[in-house]
C-alpha cells in the first residue's frame, strides 16, 4: 500500500509538472512559438509509438507473469527490442524528414535530431516497462515521467532568451530525455546479469507476440496525438496552441488513470493466470469504484472553475474554458468504466482491443480533418470527447461477451 502511494504521488508530481511547464511555455512565449512546440511534442511522441511496436506492453506482460525476478529470456527481450527501436527510428526518422514539407504544417531542420529523439523516448519506454513489469512502479514513474520534465523545466529557464522558435525548445526537450535516459540505462545494468543472457528468440518471433499491441497503441494514438495533428492542417497557430493548452489540461485527470494502470497492469496480468475469473471481477469492481472516486470530484472541479484554469495559460485562452468542458464530459464518462484497455491487454483480449481501435481510428483522423473547417475548435472537442467514450463502451460489450462481466457491477 506504501509503494502505492508513493506511486501515485510521484505520478502526480509528473503531471503536475506537465501542466506548469505547458503554462510557462504560453506565457512565455508567443502562439507561433507555443503551437509549434505542442506540435512537434505530438509528432515526436506519435512517431515513437509507431516505431515501437507495443513492446512496452509485451515486456510489462511478460515480466509480470515470471516467477523470478530475473528473467533471462525477459532481459533478452528488452535488448534485442533497442535493437528494433533503433532501426525503426532509423526508418521513421528518414520518412518524416524528406516528406515533412508535404505533410507538416511546421518542419524540422535536422534528421539526426528527429532519430535521436524518437529512439530516446522508445529507450525511456522500454526500460520503463521492464521496471513495472518487476512491480518497481516509483522507478519507473520518476524515470519516465518526473525526471524529464524536471530537467526540461530548469533548461527552459536557463535559456529562454536564446529560444527562438518551437523546434529550439523542442531541442531543449530532447536533450532533457536523453539525460534521464542515460540514467534509466544505468539503472536497468545495474540490476541484470549480462553474462547470462540466452539469445533464444528471434525478432519475427517477438514482433508475432507483440503485434496486437502495436495496433492498439497505434489506434489510441490516433485520438491523443494524430487527430490533433491533422486538425492543425485546418487551424490557425493561436488555434492550434489553444486547443493543445485544453488537451493538457483535461489530461491532469489522466494521471489517476494513468497511476492505476501502472499500478494495476502487472497485478491483472498476475490474477489472470494465477487467480480465478471471480477474484479477478473483485479486484476490478474494486479499482473502478476507486478510480470514479477520486476523479469525478476533481474532474468537477475542472468543469466548474475551467475559466479560471484555463486564464493561467494567458488571457487569450480564456475563451476556451467551453471546449475544455466538452472533453471534460468525456473523461467522466471514461472514468466510471474503469480499466478497459488494462484488462484487455492482460487478459489475452489483445486482438479484440487492436480491432475495436482499428476501426475507430479511419472515422477519427477524416472527422478531425473536415470539422474545423465547418465547427472549429468546439467541433474538435465534441469528436474527441465521442471517440473516447465510443472505444471505452465498445471495450466494455466485449469485455462483457469474453469474460462475463462488467467492470463496474
Amino acid at each position: 500500500m506504501k509503494k502505492n502511494i508513493m506511486s501515485a504521488l510521484l505520478r502526480s508530481c509528473g503531471a503536475l509538472l506537465s501542466f506548469f511547464l505547458g503554462v510557462f511555455i504560453t506565457r512565455s512565449f508567443d502562439h507561433d512559438i507555443s503551437a509549434q512546440f505542442f506540435y512537434f511534442y505530438n509528432l515526436i511522441t506519435l512517431s515513437a509509438v509507431i516505431g515501437l511496436f507495443g513492446l512496452n506492453t509485451l515486456i510489462i506482460k511478460l515480466t509480470s507473469s515470471c516467477k523470478t525476478k530475473d528473467n533471462n529470456n525477459v532481459v533478452t527481450l528488452v535488448f534485442k527490442s533497442t535493437i528494433l527501436i533503433f532501426m525503426s527510428s532509423l526508418v521513421i526518422a528518414l520518412f518524416i524528414f524528406t516528406f515533412q514539407n508535404y505533410i507538416l504544417k511546421y518542419a524540422f531542420e535536422s534528421y539526426f535530431i528527429i532519430f535521436l529523439f524518437i529512439f530516446i523516448i522508445n529507450i525511456l519506454a522500454i526500460i520503463g516497462s521492464f521496471f513495472q513489469g518487476c512491480f518497481k512502479i516509483s522507478t519507473s514513474i520518476v524515470l519516465v515521467n518526473v525526471f524529464p520534465f524536471i530537467f526540461f523545466f530548469v533548461a527552459v529557464y536557463l535559456f529562454k532568451e536564446d529560444v527562438t522558435s518551437g523546434e529550439s525548445l523542442i531541442y531543449i526537450f530532447g536533450f532533457s530525455f536523453l539525460i534521464s535516459a542515460c540514467i534509466a540505462i544505468f539503472m536497468f545494468l545495474l540490476k541484470i546479469d549480462l553474462p547470462s543472457l540466452k539469445l533464444k528468440n528471434s525478432l519475427h518471433g517477438i514482433l508475432g507476440q507483440s503485434k496486437f499491441f502495436y495496433i492498439t497503441q497505434i489506434s489510441q494514438l490516433g485520438l491523443f496525438s494524430a487527430m490533433p495533428l491533422v486538425a492543425a492542417v485546418n487551424l490557425q497557430s493561436g488555434d492550434i496552441a489553444v486547443f493543445y493548452a485544453t488537451i493538457r489540461v483535461a489530461a491532469i485527470i489522466s494521471f489517476v488513470l494513468v497511476v492505476f494502470n501502472l499500478i494495476t497492469t502487472p497485478r491483472i496480468s498476475y490474477i489472470f493466470i494465477s487467480e480465478s475469473k471471480y477474484t479477478l471481477h473483485q479486484y476490478i469492481k474494486k479499482t473502478t469504484y476507486l478510480i470514479a472516486s477520486i476523479t469525478f470530484p476533481i474532474l468537477c472541479l475542472i468543469f466548474l472553475f475551467s475559466d479560471i484554469i484555463m486564464g493561467m495559460y494567458g488571457p487569450d485562452y480564456e475563451s476556451a474554458s467551453t471546449i475544455l468542458r466538452v472533453i471534460i464530459v468525456g473523461y467522466m464518462i471514461v472514468s466510471f468504466t474503469g480499466q478497459i484497455g488494462a484488462l484487455m491487454t492482460m487478459a489475452n483480449l489483445e486482438r479484440e482491443l487492436a480491432l475495436i481501435n482499428f476501426l475507430i481510428v479511419p472515422f477519427s483522423l477524416i472527422s478531425a480533418y473536415l470539422i474545423p473547417g465547418r465547427f472549429g475548435l468546439l467541433g474538435i472537442a465534441c469528436l474527441f470527447s465521442f471517440v473516447m467514450v465510443i472505444q471505452n463502451i465498445l471495450g466494455l460489450m466485449y469485455i462483457r461477451k469474453k469474460l462475463g462481466f462488467y467492470t463496474f457491477i
